[in-house]
């Protein structure tokens, strides 16, 4: 969210001292989209509101016309929705890898016999049974 803000504020501040040169009100689109990498969908809703305030000022101060005006906001609010839907479900697949995570530990502790007999600080050897592919039994340490 930091970074969301952060290139809101960089970006009014480049449009401001730059004038009537370069209008970079159209750039803060991508702001919602920075902000929805790490975080969750309502601070992202809130970057979106920031820079859609800052492009009506921007596009005010820059003297565009209403037609322009209305544009930039309604993309930037088509933008937010998008980055929002984004963070939403990437928070979702976050909480399904935990899940995940936690069926699979149990899983593994399940399956995964613990380790031999220990006698102070030797291990003993276990033997285990393999079968090869021609019917062969053999034996292993471990």
């Amino acid at each position: 969210m930091a970074a969301g803000l952060a290139v809101v504020v960089g970006l009014t501040l480049a449009d401001l001292v730059l004038g009537n040169k370069m209008t970079l009100g159209g750039a803060l689109v991508l702001t919602p989209f920075l902000a929805s990498v790490g975080t969750r969908p309502r601070p992202v809703c809130l970057v979106g509101g920031v820079a859609s305030m800052a492009g009506t000022g921007l596009a005010v101060f820059d003297g565009i016309g209403l037609r322009e005006t209305v544009t930039r906001v309604t993309v930037l609010a088509i933008g937010t929705g998008v980055a929002c839907e984004a963070a939403r479900l990437r928070v979702r697949r976050e909480r399904r890898l935990i899940d995940l995570t936690s069926i699979a530990e149990a899983a593994q502790r399940a399956i995964i016999r613990r380790p031999g007999p220990v006698v102070g600080s030797i291990a003993l050897a276990t033997c285990i049974r393999v079968f090869g592919g021609c019917g062969r039994r053999g034996r292993r340490l471990l």
